[in-house]
């Protein structure tokens, strides 16, 4: 994880699987409560894998507490694998306002949407 400014990035790299979505998120969690952000781009256009079977937990644990430590905008940059952006676009039907979810196909338009993005 990553702060810049006005937002937090987090990337990703290599092969990737449920569990290592999960990891991730913890570790975002712990990281959101010590530095407060309200923004998110999350960029896995360097990884590969499915994550679908993370989305029930991502959904009932980990976006209540997210929203809770103060996330209320999240930007995704889809990797290139078709099982990744399946993973993505379920997990994006699962994310309900107030939080603000969106992805991208690529890095600048994500960046250009989150920093634009107003909780």
């Amino acid at each position: 994880m990553t702060w810049h400014r006005h937002y937090t990035l987090a990337k990703w790299h290599n092969h990737i699987v449920a569990d290592d979505v999960i990891k991730g998120a913890k570790a975002f969690l712990d990281f959101i409560r010590e530095h407060p952000c309200p923004k998110l781009l999350n960029d896995k256009s360097e990884a590969t894998g499915d994550w679908l079977e993370a989305n029930d937990w991502l959904e009932f644990e980990w976006l209540p507490a997210v929203y809770k430590a103060g996330l209320r905008c999240m930007a995704h940059v889809y990797s290139h694998s078709m099982f990744s952006q399946l993973s993505a676009r379920d997990l994006r039907g699962r994310v309900a306002p107030p939080l603000h979810m969106k992805n991208f196909l690529d890095f600048r338009t994500a960046e250009k949407w989150v920093l634009s993005c107003n909780p």
